[in-house]
């Protein structure tokens, strides 16, 4: 079985069940979630906290659960790659940067992600379990998802940590900034008068996601960085609306696809940042969700 976000939580709350915990009452998306983690956090604890009931953004339970702190702390990434508290930095780089893995592309019926596919007026992604977490945030982010973009002349694969905020229900203003590779390569878009395709994928096991960050070269496959850390290759698959040759994570939570437009920018932010001060707004490009 590959590895993804389902089978990384069974196998840690069966090795470590104290650090688990399942919250079933209704809790509001706006604030709230991040209010019980931040409480945690005060006491030094980081546990997986899994919300079954969540008010979104369109103000309906959502139909799908909310996962926090996949990442939460050094444990979780020591026992995400099978290394301990003291290594997992180095083993997690050395792997990333000496044992990258090749990925593999998979049909749509073999990829978990396509199980079910909404197109068009059919997309809302205010009924997602995204979150608003601080006072001066405009409104829902994706904070968790990978965004992978291309690089337009040797089409190699780009995935960064950017945070989206989600504007409506098709809409997301993301932060590239400006020395990140997702920058250059919407630069070299640009400068073509071209689009950007480009997907957030959303809900991964954390080894994946720890080697899809990777602080690479430029341009270097960050989906081989991801197979190296997870020790097998990443299984991808065709896009829905981008094209055959824009491959996507299969075995993804959700994905989201959609093109930038050479130019278009709106407003984004402020986000309320790990410093514990407000990042300032700013005009970001907008992300045109197609599926």
């Amino acid at each position: 079985m590959p590895k993804d976000l389902r089978t990384f939580l069974s196998a840690y709350e069966k090795a470590h069940p104290e650090d688990v915990i399942r919250i079933e009452k209704k809790i509001d998306s706006v604030y709230e979630c991040t209010a019980i983690a931040r409480h945690f956090e005060t006491l030094n604890k980081f546990p997986l906290i899994l919300f079954y009931d969540v008010l979104t953004a369109s103000r309906e339970k959502s139909v799908f659960p909310c996962v926090i702190n996949v990442l939460g702390d050094r444990r979780k990434l020591a026992y995400a790659i099978d290394s301990t508290f003291e290594d997992v930095a180095i083993e997690w780089r050395r792997r990333a940067d000496e044992s990258r893995i090749p990925p593999v592309v998979v049909s749509k019926e073999e990829a978990p992600c396509k199980e079910r596919v909404l197109l068009g007026e059919k997309i809302n992604l205010l009924k997602l379990p995204m979150l608003k977490h601080h006072e001066m945030d405009p409104g829902h982010y994706i904070t968790a998802g990978m965004f992978t973009c291309y690089e337009p002349d040797t089409h190699i694969d780009n995935t960064g940590l950017h945070r989206g905020f989600v504007a409506g229900p098709r809409e997301i203003r993301c932060l590239l900034t400006p020395f990140t590779h997702g920058a250059y390569n919407l630069k070299k878009h640009e400068e073509r008068g071209l689009p950007m395709k480009v997907a957030y994928w959303v809900g991964h096991h954390p080894a994946v996601l720890m080697g899809a960050q990777t602080r690479m070269g430029y341009p270097e496959s960050h989906y081989a960085a991801a197979g190296g850390v997870a020790q097998e290759a990443l299984r991808l698959v065709p896009s829905e609306t981008l094209g055959d040759d824009f491959l996507v994570p299969a075995d993804a939570e959700f994905v989201i696809e959609g093109i930038i437009q050479p130019g278009r920018r709106d407003l984004e932010g402020p986000f309320g940042e790990y410093t514990r001060y407000s990042g300032p707004q700013q005009m970001s490009p907008v992300f045109e969700v197609t599926a």
